[in-house]
This record gives C-alpha cells, structure tokens and sequence, in this order.
C-alpha cells in the first residue's frame, strides 16, 4: 500500500495480516529511509523514522590560481560531491580580479567559472588575493597570485672600441624579458 501521512507526520495502516514488513519512506529534499516491523496478530505497532535533508557538499577546482606573467583567464571548476541541488555564490573584492559568473546551481554536473585579472589595475610587482564561494554545501576560499611582466635589458655589444679614429659604432638594445 502506498499513503501519505497526515500534517502530524503520522501515517496508518488498517486490516494488515501479521507477519513482517517493510515500511519506505520519501520526501521531496530529503534522503529516502525505511524500517522493517514485524505485526503480530491482534496487536496494534507503532514505530518513528526520521528524514535527514539531502546534503550538498561543495568542491572547487583548483584552489591556487597562479596567473604568471602573461596569463590573463584561468577557469576554475564547482562541482557538488553531495545530493541535492548545490546554490553557490562568489564573494570578491578586487578591482584588478574579476569573475563571471558569480553565482550558480549544479546538482549532478560542473560549473565553470572564469577568473580574469587586469594588471594594469595594480602598481606591484606580484599581487596576491583570495575569494570565497559560498553555498548550501560549504564553502571554500580560491587563492590568486599574479606577476607583472619583468622587463629585462639587454644590450649587445658590451664593450665598445672605438680605437683612434672611430667616432661611431652601433649598439642594440632589447627586451629580452617581458612586459615593457
């Protein structure tokens, strides 16, 4: 027989045989359970079952973003290692950090996010930060690390000889490195 229970949380069955049965139990967001009895005749059972919620844990991937010099998106992954349904939200506060999308929902398959940095919104050398994505299942902090290119000089010759009766000689200058 299949019921549902009253606003109580009760539930009765009438005129079963004795013998053993199994009782199931199901609820929209919670976890199924069920319960064995065994009825004896001319006798009334009574028994409790309890529902736990369904519990979504959060898991991210990677946790250290290392940006470099040149890299300017890296992705990062959510995933619900749990049941249910997972609701998470981004939390930044960086001019130079941006993500997209900020928030989601992901049961059963990944969320990607892109993080992008702009370096010109920094004056260090190498600046580091961190966020947190918080859900129903969690949270969890992502750290950043970012480089600003490192020009490097290089000039070729390194020794000029002029010997007597030269005025001019070339030199050559570059960047061998990165940034400007």
């Amino acid at each position: 027989q299949s019921k549902m229970t009253g606003s109580d949380g009760k539930v009765s069955f009438k005129e079963l045989e004795a013998g053993s049965y199994k009782l199931s139990f199901s609820k929209d967001g919670y976890d199924d359970n069920s319960k064995n009895i065994n009825l004896t005749a001319g006798q009334t059972s009574s028994s409790d079952v309890s529902l736990k919620p369904i519990k979504s844990i959060i898991n991210v991937t990677p946790i250290l973003l290392d940006f470099g010099q040149t890299t300017n998106i890296l992705p990062i992954e959510i995933r619900n290692t749990g049941k249910g349904e997972l609701n998470w939200t981004i939390v930044e506060d960086y001019a130079w950090l941006s993500v997209n999308p900020v928030s989601g929902k992901t049961t059963t398959e990944k969320s990607s996010v892109s993080i992008t940095v702009d370096r010109t919104l920094y004056s260090e050398n190498i600046k580091t930060g961190l966020f947190s994505i918080n859900s129903n299942g969690g949270s969890m902090i992502v750290n950043v690390i970012v480089s600003k290119p490192i020009p490097e000089l290089n000039v070729k010759p390194t020794l000029l000889d002029f010997g007597i009766s030269t005025t001019i000689l070339p030199i050559e200058i570059r960047n061998t490195g990165k940034g400007e």
